[in-house]
């Protein structure tokens, strides 16, 4: 996760975020963000990722895939799975107070209301509504796949949780009469279902802990 270090900038965040009192605490640069700004650069954190994710998945050699994964709503989905992970590492890995739940979700709102569509406008209230729903979706899957069912096979996209939630997503939306093709599935399924992980072992490999 290379992006880190060049992200937490504290002079980015004057004005926006309260900084005091740092709880997560990144021992590889000396930064210490508070519940607050943990859930506001973890969406932040999460964009460039999800911009990349898309980029991958638009090139799918897949007819149609291109029309429905190059959407900013898809953009969102990413974003929001990408954010969730980290939100799911802090609590279940670094074991978060629970009483820090709601300075997590002022932070995660306060980053939502500057994201932008592909015009570059700031995004509608529905949008944003979109952006938390499928941030509480996700964190679900995630949840189950990692720490409820435990399975051995949580990989397969066919049965891992955060690829049918995403693939579930993407038809609600985009498929007025039927589904996307099985080839489809396994394609988005295949980059989607190891993201948790792979944030998890990003974090991991940070040494990231907190302190009280």
């Amino acid at each position: 996760m290379p992006y880190l270090a060049a992200s937490l900038r504290p002079i980015i965040l004057k004005g926006k975020i309260n900084m005091t009192n740092g709880r997560f605490y990144f021992p590889s640069t000396n930064v210490k963000l508070n519940a607050e700004a943990f859930g506001y650069w973890s969406v932040r954190w999460s964009d460039d990722l999800a911009e990349h994710y898309q980029t991958t998945l638009c090139k799918g050699d897949l007819d149609g895939c291109a029309t429905y994964m190059s959407c900013y709503l898809t953009r969102l989905q990413l974003l929001a799975l990408f954010s969730a992970a980290h939100i799911a590492y802090a609590v279940y890995i670094l074991k978060m107070p629970s009483e820090w739940n709601e300075d997590i979700k002022i932070g995660v709102r306060k980053c939502v209301q500057e994201f932008r569509t592909f015009d570059g406008d700031i995004i509608s209230s529905g949008l944003a509504e979109g952006f938390h729903s499928f941030f509480y979706h996700s964190l679900e899957a995630i949840i189950k796949d990692l720490f409820d069912d435990a399975a051995e096979n949580v990989f397969n996209p066919d049965i891992n949780n955060v690829t049918k939630d995403f693939i579930n997503t993407i038809e609600h939306y985009h498929f007025n009469d039927g589904k996307m093709t099985q080839l489809e599935k396994t394609y988005i399924g295949s980059l989607v279902c190891r993201i948790p992980c792979t944030i998890f072992e990003s974090l991991d490999s940070m040494g990231v802990i907190i302190t009280i």
